[in-house]
């Protein structure tokens, strides 16, 4: 991100018969190593249409995962063969990772998932945690968000709403889920009381949810 580091975190879940990489990033042949001593992945998701980068290279490191891309990936990234679009419908592992498109930012097209037996909510862009941003630029950023050392929603992905109504239905639907941690892309991750917290940082927006 200019004028400022933007720590970035990819999210590994381990199924009963998977084992799913969420929004990979630049892996060190560390990381790397790490991921396969847990397993063999067998799902890579890019989760909305800005989290796609790593992707042709996470392939390479695990060739024998599916390639699962947010709606609209396999249209702004023709390059990569994505092989499966992420649907509820289409999702082969709901029954340990549910997910679901939010609706209403379709130039974003984020795709959040409920890791039940952890009661896990993961996001990518939703929402943000940094509580060590350190210099002026992460202030001066981070403050238009309104996520500078607090976790919040940020207000840079509510201005890619277009549609309220669909966007606010999502939420609803997000929020009927039973959740009380919350991992993110960006941010240190939410322990317990996460559903709390993401409803409280709604209604900061003006959402009345």
């Amino acid at each position: 991100m200019p004028l400022m580091p933007l720590p970035v975190r990819a999210t590994l879940v381990k199924g009963r018969e998977s084992l799913v990489l969420i929004s990979p990033i630049r892996f060190t042949e560390e990381q790397v190593a790490q991921i396969r001593q847990v397993g063999e992945v067998t799902d890579i998701v890019a989760p909305s249409l800005l989290h796609h980068l790593a992707i042709p290279k996470a392939a390479q490191h695990f060739p024998k995962a599916t390639l699962w891309g947010a709606p609209g990936l396999p249209e702004k990234r023709a390059d990569i063969a994505w092989q499966k679009i992420l649907t509820r419908d289409s999702w082969l592992s709901a029954l340990d990772l549910e997910p679901h498109l939010i609706g209403g930012a379709p130039k974003l097209n984020e795709v959040v998932f409920l890791e039940k037996q952890s009661r896990t909510l993961i996001a990518t862009d939703l929402c943000f945690n940094l509580q060590d941003a350190r210099g002026l630029g992460a202030f001066l950023i981070l403050s238009y968000f309104g996520t500078y050392r607090r976790f919040g929603v940020s207000r840079f992905w509510l201005r890619y709403v277009t549609d309220k109504e669909a966007f606010l239905e999502s939420l609803r639907v997000i929020l009927s889920w039973d959740f009380d941690k919350i991992v993110m892309a960006h941010g240190h991750v939410i322990e317990s009381g996460g559903k709390a917290l993401l409803q409280a940082s709604l209604r900061e927006r003006g959402l009345k949810i």
